[in-house]
Order: structure tokens, then sequence, then C-alpha cells
């Protein structure tokens, strides 16, 4: 049967009113199949939507002569076409590297910004990406898995500022049978199929498999889940808008003040909401929390004294004074030291607001929960001090049921953890081997195993109340 993706694509376009008449928009275009089939759709219908197109490519420098070769016939492909096309080339390794991001996250903040700026130059109204259904379910998943909130589960949206997404209604599998009728070309990203990236394990692995052995429709589903998650997100940020003429909010030069009682009755949705709104402003630039983050602040109000300071990440901090929460952002960044740490004694990190130990227990001791703040490790390897340092970049570690390491930024990113979070993670090594991502993952290496003699309870908890005699190195 002959595909309608045509049809459909125009009547979802103009559903959704992503293009008004006149208007000029640049196509993201890898090379892929994905944004190949955009491309053509779109030159299909330009009259019709009376739109001007130009075509972009950004060249990550990831993949030496194969990254050249997808530029090269972007190039083509466009000059064929009649299309302008704009070639840009960045360094994401470095940037990731500079920013202690993964490659992957440091892409997508890139080509966000780099496409942004040409836009804004050269006066483009919308930025078409070639984002698919297949895509939704995936991210909608993913988010799912490493802990998401509400909007997480939003997904990608259909339209962002002057950002659209027109192929969001179709399956790849539509896209690829366009392509084969109309003979469209394109070029296979052979990393698309490495299974170290979780989204690429999510959509060879777990999404087909959920697909034939629970439901067919399951990526359907999860799209569906999106939109209505994207509609209840709507609904919350009106009432957002709200509470915070409701909330008792004051700015004075360079601090917020939050009265504490009003914030503590809304539900977690509009607290983080609030916060975000109150960290960006004091930051410059957006600012999200998870709900990790938001559990952790809940706690520190609730157990704090006045004056005890609560670390967001990068330089942004509060404390408690009286009735409010004073935010405001350092001068200078809050930088952890690398710290010697021995066993039996609670170390104190005033920086993150929380205490550590490392201490020996009997194998009756042993009970796991999904309290991240309590692991228990086979220490027949440790060789004291250990050392309590900050990440960095090229840090790899096997995460507890892995066979081999992955890089720390990767399971940070995966793990859904705020950039803010992320500059301030630490990690735990014994002779330079990373033996527990702090608050998130031990090792498989020092995992407990029926035959360990020896076994360590890791502890971490925040606040220093009780432990007056606490060890700061």
């Amino acid at each position: 049967m002959k595909s309608n993706l045509k049809q459909r694509f125009l009547e979802f376009v103009l559903k959704r009113q992503l293009f008004a008449p006149e208007e000029k928009v640049l196509v993201a275009v890898s090379g892929g199949l994905d944004s190949m089939v955009l491309l053509h759709l779109l030159l299909q219908w330009r009259r019709r939507l009376k739109v001007d197109l130009a075509v972009v490519h950004l060249n990550h420098g990831l993949r030496g002569e194969a990254a050249e070769a997808d530029a090269e016939f972007v190039r083509r492909q466009a000059q064929e076409l009649g299309v302008p096309v704009f070639l840009l080339h960045e360094s994401v390794a470095e940037y990731a590297r500079r920013q202690h991001l993964s490659v992957e996250e440091a892409g997508h903040h890139l080509r966000t910004r780099r496409f942004e700026q040409l836009a804004e130059e050269k006066d483009f109204d919308k930025i078409a990406t070639a984002h698919h259904l297949d895509d939704q379910a995936e991210t909608v998943l993913m988010r799912l898995l490493t802990g998401s909130g509400l909007p997480g589960l939003a997904g990608i949206r259909v339209q962002k500022g002057r950002w659209v997404r027109p192929l969001l209604f179709a399956r790849r599998r539509e896209l690829a049978q366009y392509a084969r009728e109309q003979k469209i070309p394109f070029r296979e990203d052979l990393s698309n199929w490495q299974a170290n990236y979780l989204r690429n394990r999510i959509r060879h692995r777990i999404l087909p498999r959920l697909e034939e052995e629970i439901n067919p429709a399951a990526s359907l589903h999860l799209a569906r889940l999106a939109q209505i998650f994207q509609e209840w997100e709507e609904e919350l940020d009106a009432r957002v808008e709200e509470a915070w003429r409701q909330t008792k909010i004051r700015q004075i030069e360079n601090k917020i003040h939050l009265e504490i009682q009003p914030f503590q009755v809304y539900f977690s949705g509009i607290k983080i909401k609030l916060l975000e709104r109150i960290l960006s402003t004091l930051s410059g630039e957006p600012f999200g929390i998870t709900f990790q983050q938001l559990d952790d602040f809940l706690d520190w109000l609730q157990r704090g004294h006045p004056g005890r300071q609560f670390h967001w990440g990068g330089r942004l901090v509060c404390r408690r004074s009286g009735g409010e929460i004073v935010f405001w952002k350092t001068t200078g960044e809050v930088k952890i030291p690398v710290r010697e740490i021995e066993p039996h004694r609670w170390y104190r990190i005033p920086e993150s607001g929380w205490q550590l130990k490392v201490e020996p227990v009997e194998p009756e001791a042993v009970h796991f929960t999904a309290d991240r703040r309590e692991e228990f490790i086979d220490g027949s390897r440790l060789e004291f001090p250990l050392r309590l340092r900050p990440w960095k970049a090229g840090d790899r570690f096997v995460p507890l049921g892995m066979e081999h390491s992955r890089l720390v930024s990767d399971f940070l990113t995966d793990r859904k953890i705020s950039a803010p979070a992320r500059q301030q993670q630490l990690v735990l090594e014994n002779k330079g081997e990373i033996v527990w991502l702090v608050g998130q993952q031990i090792s498989e290496i020092y995992r407990v195993r029926t035959d360990s003699k020896k076994i360590w309870r890791l502890t971490i908890k925040e606040g220093y109340q009780g432990e007056k005699k606490a060890n700061s190195r």
C-alpha cells in the first residue's frame, strides 16, 4: 500500500498552525533518513504553505571523515534541490569536557545555541527538526525510567518558541517507506546503533520487546501520554503564575526572599516551578531541578537551622532566616576540595551540607534498600585512606549490574541529574578506582557477594546536628 504520509503531513502542519505565510524556515538536516524526509516534505508543500526554506547542518567534530562526508552530502543535496545551506562546525567533545557534560548532552546544547544564533542573525522565524513519534515514545520512556518529573514526561513539544516538529505524528517505519517510494537519499549514522547510549538501548531493545510482548501500540500510547502531560503542564503553568503572585516573594538587590509558610501549602509540582523560577532569575539562565533535589531541599528545610546553607549547585545557595528562605548567587564557585577518608568517623562536607561515613559492619547488618544514601560494599580491596573528590571529565566506573565501564558524565545524564547538581557530584575512590558515585551508584567491582568476608557501609546524611565531633579535612 502506498504511503499517505505526504497528505497527513500537510494536515498535521495546518491543524497545529506550525507555519504562517511568508515565514522563513530553517530546516535542521543531519543527512539521516528522518531529516531528509522532512526536507523533502517541506519542499513538496512550500508553495502551499507559502514559506521560504533553508538548510542548516552541524558537524559535531566527533566522527572524523564520516562527519565530513555527512556535511558534504547535505551540502550537495541542498544544492541539487536549490535550497540555501548553512554548514556549521563545533568540537562537541571539547565542549563536553569544559562543561562536565556527556557528549550527547553537549551536542544538544551546541545545536540549540548555534541554530538559535543563526536564526536570529538571518531572521528565520522557525527552526524545523525531524523528531517523530518513535522519538517521542523513547523520550517519555527514558525519562520515566530515570525519574523525571512532569516537564520531562511531557516529552518533545510540537512547538516551543521558534522550534517546530512537523513529523511528531509519524512512525519511523512510515518515514522509511516514504523514503523508499520517493527514492530519497540519506546517510546512516552508525552511532545510532551503539548500545552505550541509553536512548539506543531503549530504541533497539526495550521498546521493540514491549511492542512484541506487551502491546503493539506501546509507542503510540507513550506518545499520547506525552500529549496529556503537555496539557497538564499548561494548566500547571497557569497555577504557578497565580502562586507566584500570591506567594510572598521579594527581590532585594541581589537576593530573593521567599516566605516559608505560603510556599509549603503547594504540592511538589508548583514548588519545583517556583524554585526554578527563583534560581533562574538569580543565575540569568534556565535552571532546572529534580524531584530528588526538591526532596533534599524540603528535608533540609524541615530539619535545618537558621544560617545553614543549602547548595543548589554552581554558585547558587540559600539559607533559612526566620520565616524566610533567602536565595542568592555567591561571588565565587563553591569548590569542593579533595579529602582523604579514614574509617569510623563522620566527615563534614560544608559545601554540600551533608556528612559522610565509611565503617565496617557484620554480614547480618547488611540490608539493601532503594535509599541511595546508604550502600554496602565488599571491602576486601580497600586501602585507606580513600579519596573523596569531585568527578572530572573522563572519569569511568562500572555501574552496579553492568559488565563494562561507563563515563560518569553519561551515567549522570541518563539519571537526569541537572547540570548544577552534576558540578557538585562527588566520587569515592580507592587506589584511583571509583568505588561509589556518591548518592547515585556503587561500582559493580565492589558489590557484596555471597563469599564477601569484609563488608563496609557507606553512608551520607544531611546536616551536622548531633555530630559535633565530626571531622572536616
